[in-house]
């Protein structure tokens, strides 16, 4: 069935194919977590599917970071082609529970953007591989969103909540927002940047390169925005928490009805705040 495609196509649906079947493990391991068993199966969708993502992002991220910084071309290739493969994989996933998996649009807008890059490079020249590549490192904070996922099934009230929270939203800043523009000036230094400028479509590629780059940094920054409120919300939560435990002896009345002392307890609401 794959007969006549392109060898980067038949790399794309190799990937596609092997990230579905890494389901089967995910999904025949899953139910030793006691968190896992206790989900409905929406949930339970989402929380094998995560699993595969950090395999995912741990991979690339690796292969990634080896391939931009050494300038392998195969390597670029390979990784562009992976992770193609994997949103492909993702997307139709994303699809298929688009009503109770998270944040469908963003991931579905994210998903085309980087295929449409990706496949834009592909047999373009390779520093712009080599640029593409180099955002895959950015997959390097994907654990960390994932482990604060899992984590708020049965730690949502404990302190490793709060710490996988503040762990993502640091990776997220060190590998998405410090990260991308140091990426586009060891691009835009790099030796063989002056031969592709010496091409009639380079002020197409730079047009895209650039257009992709700032497109995906704002949706990064957008992310964080939200990464950061949620944190906000969490501490401020517990600060109000303390302050309402120090004063709850001072929240008992007394009321004198005909000689005796009648005690009566304030009762207040417990305030949950959403991570």
């Amino acid at each position: 069935p794959l007969r006549g495609l392109s060898p980067r196509l038949h790399g794309v649906a190799l990937s596609a194919t092997v990230w579905c079947l890494l389901l089967l493990p995910a999904l025949a391991l899953s139910p030793i977590s006691r968190s896992y068993r206790a989900l409905p199966a929406p949930a339970r969708t989402e929380w094998i599917s995560r699993i595969v993502s950090n395999l995912h992002a741990v991979l690339l991220t690796a292969s990634a970071f080896v391939a931009v910084f050494l300038h392998h071309d195969w390597l670029c290739r390979a990784v562009l082609m992976a992770g193609a493969g994997y949103f492909v994989y993702d997307t139709a996933l994303v699809l298929i529970n688009l009503r109770t998996i998270s944040m469908p649009a963003q991931t579905l807008f994210h998903h085309f953007f980087l295929l449409a890059v990706t496949f834009f490079v592909l047999d373009r020249p390779l520093i712009l591989r080599v640029w593409a590549t180099g955002a895959f490192v950015s997959e390097g904070s994907t654990p960390f969103v994932n482990l604060r996922w899992f984590a708020s099934f049965r730690y949502h009230d404990s302190p490793l909540y709060i710490a996988a929270g503040v762990a993502m939203t640091l990776s997220f800043f060190v590998f998405r927002i410090l990260y991308f523009p140091y990426l586009s000036y060891y691009v835009l230094q790099a030796d063989r940047l002056a031969a592709v400028l010496e091409r009639p479509q380079a002020l197409r590629y730079g047009f895209v390169g650039g257009a992709a780059t700032m497109l995906l940094y704002v949706l990064n920054c957008y992310w964080f925005y939200l990464m950061c409120r949620g944190i906000a919300k969490i501490l401020g939560g517990k600060k109000r928490g303390a302050k309402q435990g120090k004063g709850a002896g001072a929240e008992k009345t007394g009321k004198v009805v005909e000689g005796e002392v009648e005690m009566r307890d304030v009762k207040r609401e417990t305030l949950e705040v959403e991570g």
